[in-house]
């Protein structure tokens, strides 16, 4: 029979890292997409931003991956819990991540 204190424990491993990581990605995603993105990101937005005056596509498109792989492993996690996750990030507004775990023993 578990203990009160192993679901503590549980929750705790889930629980306090969500807004960090709401915020950065797995530290190996952000050097994969860094050493193989930037330099063609900064080259084709450099050149489509600039002369051509359109709206950035490559670095927008790293910075998004790298949300979605902090998302998905928050998700994974939550999950792991039975817990459920709500992301709402409405355009010009703040980032609301809502994190329901079970506290049920």
């Amino acid at each position: 029979m578990p203990t009160p204190h192993a679901g503590w424990s549980a929750l705790r491993a889930a629980g306090p890292l969500r807004e960090s990581e709401a915020d950065t990605a797995e530290p190996r995603l952000v050097v994969i997409l860094s050493l193989a993105g930037l330099p063609l990101g900064l080259v084709v937005d450099g050149v489509w931003c600039g002369p051509l005056g359109r709206t950035p596509l490559i670095l927008p498109l790293i910075v998004r991956l790298a949300d979605l792989e902090a998302d998905w492993s928050m998700r994974r996690r939550v999950a792991a819990l039975d817990g459920t996750m709500e992301v709402s990030s409405p355009a010009g507004g703040p980032t609301v991540i809502d994190v329901m775990l079970p506290c049920v023993w």
